[in-house]
This record gives structure tokens, C-alpha cells and sequence, in this order.
């Protein structure tokens, strides 16, 4: 089994809080997506200064898987990632 980057890893986590948050039972693939779009969001609000989470490669690392899946997002939805109200929608036309 192969492993998760870490900027796959971070989304997971994000996606964890997400279902935490909603009092859901388990990660479902609504809360994978929001962990990948706040991907970005996430980083410009914790890898700043002397307490960052992330330093040097790592950071540069999940700054180019974050900023790819920005870019492509902004392809598919022409804006801020997918519409936070309706992620549901977004499954169901896919």
C-alpha cells in the first residue's frame, strides 16, 4: 500500500475535522473534497512564521500539490473551489 503525500495526508485530516465537525459517523467523499480545496486556505493561515507547521521541502511540497489542485479547481468551477453549499450537488452531477 502505498503512502499519502503530504499534502494528500493534510486534506485527509482536514476532511477528519470536517466529519467531526458535522457529527457524521464516518469520512465521506463530500468531506474529502472540502479537506482538498481548504488545502490551500489552510496553509495561508498556519505555514506562516517560527511555529509553522510545515519548513523547507515539506512546505514547498503541499504549497505545489495545494496550489494544483487551486489551479484546477478554478478550471472546473471558475472560482473559490467548489460551492461550500452545495458539495452534495457537485457529487451528484459527476
Amino acid at each position: 500500500m502505498s503512502e499519502l503525500s503530504q499534502g494528500a495526508y493534510l486534506a485527509w485530516r482536514l476532511a477528519a475535522g470536517e466529519t467531526v465537525r458535522t457529527l457524521h459517523p464516518c469520512i465521506e467523499k463530500e468531506f474529502v473534497l472540502i479537506g482538498l480545496c481548504g488545502l490551500g486556505r489552510w496553509l495561508r493561515s498556519k505555514a506562516q512564521g517560527e511555529n509553522a507547521p510545515l519548513k523547507g521541502q515539506a512546505l514547498r511540497a503541499v504549497s505545489t500539490e495545494a496550489q494544483a489542485i487551486e489551479e484546477r479547481t478554478a478550471q472546473t468551477w471558475r472560482g473559490d473551489c467548489a460551492p461550500q453549499h452545495g458539495v452534495q450537488g457537485v457529487f451528484s452531477t459527476c
